[in-house]
């Protein structure tokens, strides 16, 4: 039994997979740490899609729609999650198989509706901490060590591939969801994806986590322009046959998109937001589409976005803004020297054009601010991606550089893990230095807080001291 074991973890995470022991390490914190906002009102329109999948077949959720307040009814008065639905479609089997016995089994127990009540949402929590170890979790550590052995192929340093690691896994506040099933996981997944199948020049798995992508968050469309871009210039030659093999790869998702919007909204390209919840719909603004978008951003969101106190990149990854300048400066050499662009900077300048365009589209947002939220959600399947490039490019890079990289990512590593030990999101218009100062305190309150965090920071300690100790390598 224990060689069968060390057999699938070692077929999950390669002994040669550089790092090793930090990606053990973000398994266990995000399994051990749950989000203690795991069912929250996003999180419940995916659980409606899959409780009517389960009980019904349907795509329908008017039966279970007061369990969120994120829906979408259509003029027949039927209601619909207004997610993408990528993430509940991928579970619903792993969900039935669990749901069915457990609910069966606390319904013969109890009888009293709130003694019921609370065991099913007890069974509920279970199952979506479940499904998103499963299902976000362990693909995320497994295409993370994919990239890892990738990078060290390319004779990219420990310290590069090190800095990959940790940005991806520690240095991401998106990385707080993937204990959640927000769909943020799920997006980081298969943006990371795109990019270790391109370097492996893998074509029909490019399109088909392209086309995952977009089932399960609409913003990631962006980077099927960005790759048949990339196709352009760096495969001049075979680009009509890598084309036919993209299309291969994305045909099953688009036509499960298509059959999806065609069967609850009327259309194949109509998305929820045409039915949005008229909670969300702001009249007085020019978001002109549905309600809730602009074509082009509005300038005091995009300040915000990058270097406001609520959820700004820069009180939260501040690493991502000098990424954002070292990944362009390759770029633009290239143009004057009129150079073809090498394998490293055009990863560097997909990965930041994918950035860009998710910068633009929130910025043009009415709830740019993604709620209770404990940074820019909406960008965070943009930062691991913009990390690799900068691993990729690490050889290229100055020490000044890289020391800025490494200071900022370690205040992002800090912050994560006081939002980790938090497990909470703070509201939409709470400044984020306020509302996580509040947990620094020696109340009552505070002392599952300080138990957590201490959690982590010994982890995080012990597996850098190994680390150094067994390498003795400089960072």
């Amino acid at each position: 039994m224990k060689i069968k074991l060390n057999s699938l973890i070692n077929s999950w995470i390669p002994r040669i997979t550089p790092c090793r022991h930090w990606i053990f390490l973000f398994v266990f914190l995000l399994a051990a740490l749950s989000n203690r906002t795991g069912l929250s009102t996003n999180v419940m329109s995916r659980v409606a899609l899959l409780l009517a999948l389960t009980e019904k077949h349907s795509f329908e959720i008017s039966p279970w729609e007061k369990l969120t307040i994120d829906w979408a009814k259509t003029p027949e008065g039927h209601y619909y999650s207004n997610k993408a639905p990528g993430p509940s479609l991928l579970a619903a089997p792993l969900f039935a198989a669990l749901y069915k016995p457990l609910n069966s089994l606390i319904n013969n127990r109890y009888t009293n509706p709130r003694e019921l009540n609370l065991a099913w949402n007890n069974m509920m929590s279970f199952i979506m901490w479940f499904l998103c170890f499963v299902l976000q979790i362990l693909p995320l550590a497994w295409v993370i060590s994919r990239l890892a052995i990738l990078l060290s192929e390319q004779n990219i340093p420990r310290s590069g591939i090190l800095f990959f690691v940790s940005a991806s896994m520690f240095g991401n506040t998106g990385d707080f969801y993937m204990n959640s099933f927000h769909g943020h996981g799920y997006a980081t997944i298969l943006s990371l994806a795109v990019i270790l199948f391109i370097l492996r020049t893998q074509w029909s798995a490019v399109g088909f986590s392209l086309g995952l992508g977009i089932l399960g968050d609409y913003s990631s469309a962006l980077l099927i322009p960005l790759v048949g871009l990339w196709v352009l210039t760096q495969e001049r030659h075979s680009w009509l046959r890598i084309y036919l093999r993209l299309i291969r790869g994305l045909i099953i998702p688009v036509a499960i998109f298509a059959f999806y919007h065609w069967r609850c909204f009327g259309g194949v390209m109509t998305l929820p937001q045409k039915f949005q919840n008229p909670l969300f719909v702001d009249a007085h603004t020019n978001f002109e589409n549905y309600g809730v978008i602009s074509w082009f951003p509005n300038a005091n969101i995009l300040i915000q976005l990058l270097f406001g106190p609520i959820r700004g990149i820069f009180f939260t990854q501040p690493y991502i803004l000098i990424l954002s300048v070292i990944l362009m400066v390759p770029f633009w050499k290239s143009l004057i020297g009129h150079r073809a662009l090498i394998k490293s900077v055009s990863i560097g300048l997909l990965s930041i054009l994918f950035f860009f365009g998710l910068l633009w589209m929130n910025a043009g947002f009415n709830g740019w601010h993604g709620g209770s939220a404990p940074g820019p959600r909406y960008l965070v399947s943009a930062f691991p991606c913009m990390a690799f490039a900068g691993a990729l490019s690490w050889n290229q890079i100055g020490k000044a550089y890289k020391t800025f990289l490494w200071i900022t990512l370690g205040f992002s590593i800090l912050f994560f893990s006081v939002v980790l030990a938090a497990g909470q999101n703070p509201p939409q218009d709470q400044i984020l230095i306020s509302y996580y100062g509040k947990y620094f305190t020696l109340k009552s309150d505070s002392l599952q807080f300080w138990c957590r965090w201490v959690v982590v920071l010994f982890g995080l300690s012990y597996v850098a001291w190994r680390d150094l100790k067994s390498d003795g390598n400089k960072i």
